[in-house]
């Protein structure tokens, strides 16, 4: 049986560091040398930023949707008084690949610092200090109806459907190479490859703010077509519904046992 659950049911609970991590590197566009520290959160807190070079009100930026000031090559979020923080879409993409849901990220600069310039060297510490399961509940985004965007020949879009699964669209890496499609689940899970495109739809998923379920295909070379698509998404409430990942499982299970029935008779 191929699906996007894992056969373990820790996973219907939030998780979060099970120690801090800390990095030093220097920013890819600023190009100054930066601290960042990567806290254990609170349940329901989500990913925080703290700039602590902006002291004494160290401001905080949450990742989410409505925080995206710019979605490009990468993605930059923000704050309503004017704080900035670019280039987060390789922790975002290591924590939600790795089912980390709550974490306090502390910077004294402007930019995640770069480290080995992609998310797998991200994803590999938190291998190695693993998480915590945490008492509450995943939450979770439904999709209501199918929903699309096209720009060129590139193309995004949410379909309903029981399960988390996503099918990204590759460029071709030769002159007579061509596309192919990564099917993978799009929930937290040790398996999902650490191929640079995967891991980039793991960012915007991530800015969700919760596990969405459905299917979604993308072959946009960068963040900003599925940054369009994610606003119109969340911002009509029709398009979208609330549960939890709990809920979520035992419809799927349900469903499943009418298939299997139907098949026996």
């Amino acid at each position: 049986m191929n699906s996007a659950f894992p056969l373990d049911y820790s996973y219907l609970n939030q998780h979060t560091l099970r120690e801090p991590l800390v990095f030093s590197g220097r920013g890819l566009y600023a190009g100054q040398q930066i601290s960042m520290s990567v806290l254990p959160g609170e349940p329901d807190a989500g990913y925080r930023f703290d700039r602590s070079d902006l002291a004494p009100a160290q401001p905080q930026v949450l990742a989410r949707w409505d925080s995206v000031m710019d979605a490009g090559a990468s993605l930059t979020i923000g704050n309503s008084g004017g704080v900035k923080i670019r280039a987060v879409e390789h922790i975002l993409a290591a924590l939600f690949a790795r089912g980390v849901d709550n974490a306090r990220i502390v910077l004294n600069g402007p930019e995640v610092p770069a480290i080995e310039g992609n998310a797998a060297a991200f994803c590999a510490l938190i291998d190695k200090i693993g998480t915590l399961e945490q008492a509450a509940p995943r939450r979770a985004i439904g999709i209501s109806r199918p929903m699309s965007i096209r720009d060129g020949d590139e193309f995004a879009a949410f379909n309903p459907g029981f399960e988390p699964w996503c099918d990204i669209e590759l460029e071709p890496t030769g002159p007579f190479a061509e596309r192919r499609v990564i099917s993978m689940p799009a929930i937290s899970s040790p398996v999902i490859s650490p191929q640079r495109r995967s891991l980039g739809i793991m960012a915007d998923l991530a800015l969700l703010g919760a596990y969405f379920i459905g299917y979604f295909s993308s072959s946009a070379r960068d963040h900003a077509l599925n940054d369009i698509l994610r606003k119109c998404l969340m911002l009509d409430e029709d398009n979208h519904f609330h549960t939890s990942l709990e809920t979520v499982y035992a419809d799927w299970w349900q469903a499943l046992a009418g298939t299997v029935n139907k098949c026996r008779h």
